[in-house]
C-alpha cells in the first residue's frame, strides 16, 4: 500500500509541476522588438536621406540585425506608404500612409525594426529615417 500512495503523490507533484510550467510559459508577456522602456538612454544607429518615387517601392531602412532597437524616427514631405514587414510591398495605395511634412515616432515595441519599404502615394518624395538603439 505504501508504493501505492507514494505512486500517486509522484504523479500529484508532476502535474502540479506540469500547470505551474504551463502557467509560466502561456501568459509571459511577448514583445516585438525590445520596447522603449522609461528612463533608458537610447543612442542613434544611423541616419539616412533617400527618395522614394511613385513607380516601386524602395527599402529606406534595413533590419537591425541583433542591436537592441528602441524606435525609428521618419520624417517625409509629401505623402507615402510604409511596409514594416519584408513580405509585403506597399503600393501608393496599400500600405501604412504617412501623410506629407510629418516625422512620425515607431516603437520597436509595436513596429519591429525589420526593413522598411516605402514608395510615394503621388510625387516623390525626400524621407530621412534615423534608428535608435539601447
Amino acid at each position: 500500500m505504501t508504493l501505492h500512495k507514494n505512486s500517486l503523490l509522484a504523479v500529484a507533484v508532476a502535474l502540479i509541476a506540469l500547470a505551474s510550467l504551463s502557467v509560466i510559459l502561456f501568459t509571459s508577456n511577448v514583445g516585438v522588438g525590445n520596447a522603449s522602456e522609461p528612463n533608458m538612454h537610447a543612442a542613434i544607429l544611423n541616419t539616412a536621406t533617400t527618395s522614394v518615387g511613385v513607380a516601386a517601392a524602395s527599402q529606406i531602412a534595413a533590419d537591425t540585425g541583433s542591436r537592441s532597437c528602441a524606435s525609428r524616427v521618419i520624417t517625409t514631405y509629401s505623402d507615402i506608404s510604409l511596409s514594416f514587414d519584408s513580405d509585403f510591398t506597399p503600393t501608393a495605395s496599400a500600405g501604412h500612409l504617412q501623410s506629407g511634412t510629418t516625422t512620425v515616432f515607431y516603437d520597436s515595441a509595436i513596429y519591429g525594426c525589420g526593413n522598411v519599404s516605402a514608395i510615394a502615394r503621388s510625387a516623390t518624395s525626400t524621407i530621412t529615417v534615423s534608428t535608435f538603439v539601447f
